[in-house]
């Protein structure tokens, strides 16, 4: 398995310790078997994606490693999904804690891969500009696509994922998102629009 790793860094925030929290990630996702395609830390930023001309780097380096399918993407926690979700659940360790706090201060989490069928998934915040409350929803599919890794993880498919993905970063959307096995976009949407009045993108592919 591999994956995509952005570190990313703002001016407020010391570049030593964002650098130094980047080497322990790739070291944990090294011994946890991960391989990783992630910016060189020789650069002038240490591998940190600091500014638009750092995402743009990033942004190639993906697009050259990039799978055969550009309407599937890898859905990964460290984990809270509950045992209901997944195949093989298990109970474990958080890995990133672990290798930096220990076992004994660290939570128990459930690991193991989504199942495969139908997914909706959402995300609601406050615009930090404007202060209204905004989202998206949207509609897919998991699939039995073998993966192997630590926490929880699946692989998604979504219809026009890419046309999704700049959207959401030219939003500026955290990374989380909440997600349930069936589908029901179309439910949510009518109640976060026509009876909360939030700012709504639905992704209906």
């Amino acid at each position: 398995m591999t994956l995509g790793l952005v570190v990313g860094n703002r001016d407020v925030f010391p570049t030593a310790l964002a650098a130094e929290g980047r080497k322990e990630i790739l070291n944990v996702l090294k011994k946890a078997g991960v391989k990783t395609v992630s910016l060189a830390a020789g650069g002038p930023e240490g591998g940190l994606v600091s500014g638009y001309r750092d995402a743009k780097k990033c942004a190639a380096l993906f697009d050259r490693h990039r799978g055969k399918d550009p309407d599937k993407a890898v859905l990964f926690h460290c984990s809270n999904c509950p045992r209901s979700m997944l195949t093989n659940a298990r109970v474990g360790y958080n890995v990133i804690a672990d290798s930096v706090i220990g076992k004994d201060r660290s939570f128990t989490t459930c690991h193991g891969c989504l199942k495969a069928g139908p997914l909706t998934f959402a995300r609601v915040s406050t615009d930090a500009t404007s202060g209204q409350i905004v989202g998206y929803v949207g509609e897919g599919k998991l699939t039995d696509d073998p993966i192997e890794s630590f926490g929880g993880l699946g692989v998604v498919q979504i219809d026009h994922l890419q046309p999704l993905l700049r959207f959401l970063c030219r939003s500026g959307f955290e990374h989380h998102m909440a997600l349930t096995q069936a589908l029901c976009a179309g439910a949510l949407f009518e109640a976060f629009t026509n009876h909360l009045g939030w700012d709504i993108y639905y992704h209906n592919g």
